[in-house]
């Protein structure tokens, strides 16, 4: 994970930056927009990659960071802190990310808010971390040019088209997939969740498992279709990653392999791609973003998210699959969807409870069809039966023949006649 710097808020500048270091100035130097964790540090280092591929992954705290203070020549433990600055500060707070999100696998925390099911935890692979990493990134608004009060800043666009040598765009060069947010992918206690989350992830680091996925020749598609609820509008968020092969040393390609994120919207007939700056080339993290406007309220839609490749040197590739938003039904078995929300697991219960239903009334009524056959059989028999002994009554031999037959009839016919 290639990772950048954005700023702390506020609080920490005016902590760690006083307005006597600044020229006496006073606190109001630092009310501007640019002093926020919306911004990006300008010693970042930019991307691309020589090879053209969209660098860095994301951004976390690097401005005004607190860390561990040294004392040179000290003897004696202390525990004091200072305000630091550069990306050796935001690469630990990813690591312990990434350490957070394995443990929520590991412990099957990911199932339900509140309630951990036996068997459910399972060791993720590092690009399913990887993916989720990137799924919670959040566009950047600013670029901070220096460390002075009243900063000059840029005022970032996330909607115009990027490129390979430009600031604006989401994602861009300068921000990678932008500032990772952990409540965008997992679930909290208290206000700061965001409520209702639905997560599907594919992603195990054993095959063996029903979380594995990979794809393991060049004419396989793994398809993954889901329904959004008829409701407010709301925002479907899709991400692709996968731990590519080592190429040779001094490669100017260095994709061994190259997989494919497809989203179809089959109502529109839309088929969205990852977006890529221009000038970029594909890489091992996809990412679509289907925005609410796309997704009309009060209307349920069908979409399909298809997996393939279009370059396999060498197999199988694994890969991991995140998927964010308002999913109320895969295709896939229940084991793969991870519903972190409780009324979102209620609602799959209540589909399969109404499943259970209709079961119990088609048997119902086969179960009637069976008995009211049966019970009609049996009353021509006895029909049959009396007739038979009234021929009895008046005709010789045939008497005997019809009536034993009958007797016998009615002897495994009618129980309560024994």
């Amino acid at each position: 994970v290639t990772v950048g710097a954005s700023l702390n808020d506020r609080q920490a500048w005016l902590a760690y930056y006083s307005s006597s270091a600044a020229g006496g100035a006073g606190d109001s130097q630092w009310d501007g927009p640019q002093y926020s964790f919306r911004s990006i540090a300008s010693f970042s280092s930019k991307g691309p990659t020589p090879d053209k591929r969209l660098k860095p992954d994301v951004l976390a705290t690097g401005w005004w960071a607190t860390s561990a203070a040294s004392a040179p020549g000290s003897t004696s433990e202390h525990c004091a802190v200072r305000g630091l600055r550069g990306t050796s500060m935001s690469t630990p707070q990813v690591a312990g990310f990434a350490a957070r999100l394995r443990q929520y696998f590991t412990e099957g925390r990911y199932y339900l808010a509140g309630t951990v099911p036996a068997k459910r935890g399972f060791v993720p692979s590092g690009a399913l971390l990887k993916a989720m990493l990137i799924h919670s990134g959040q566009p950047m608004s600013y670029i901070v040019n220096s460390s002075a009060a009243n900063a000059p800043y840029t005022v970032l666009s996330t909607t115009a088209k990027s490129s390979s040598n430009s600031n604006h765009g989401y994602p861009s060069v300068v921000q990678g997939y932008g500032r990772i947010q952990m409540n965008k992918v997992l679930n909290f206690a208290g206000p700061a969740s965001l409520y209702p989350l639905s997560l599907f992830v594919l992603g195990s680091s054993n095959k063996s498992q029903p979380h594995f996925a990979s794809i393991r020749n060049n004419t396989q598609v793994d398809s993954y279709s889901f329904t959004t609820p008829s409701g407010v509008q709301h925002s479907i968020r899709i991400t692709l990653c996968y731990s590519d092969y080592p190429s040779f040393s001094g490669t100017t390609n260095v994709m061994v392999n190259l997989l494919k994120l497809t989203v179809y919207h089959p109502r529109s007939g839309v088929v969205y791609s990852p977006y890529l700056p221009t000038g970029l080339t594909a890489s091992n993290v996809q990412m679509v973003d289907l925005a609410a406007e796309l997704l009309m309220p009060n209307t349920v839609y069908w979409v399909n998210v298809t997996v393939d490749s279009k370059k396999l040197a060498k197999a199988p590739q694994p890969y991991a699959l995140v998927m964010t938003g308002k999913i109320v039904y895969l295709n896939d078995s229940f084991d793969s969807v991870y519903k972190v929300q409780t009324h979102s697991a209620t609602y799959l219960t209540a589909g399969a409870v109404t499943y259970i239903a209709v079961l119990s009334v088609v048997a119902a009524v086969v179960v009637g069809a069976v008995c009211f056959f049966k019970g009609l059989s049996q009353q021509n028999k006895q029909s049959r039966s009396c007739c038979s002994r009234d021929k009895g009554s008046s005709s010789g031999n045939s008497t005997s023949n019809s009536s034993s037959f009958n007797s016998h009839s009615l002897d495994h016919s009618s129980p309560e006649r024994q």
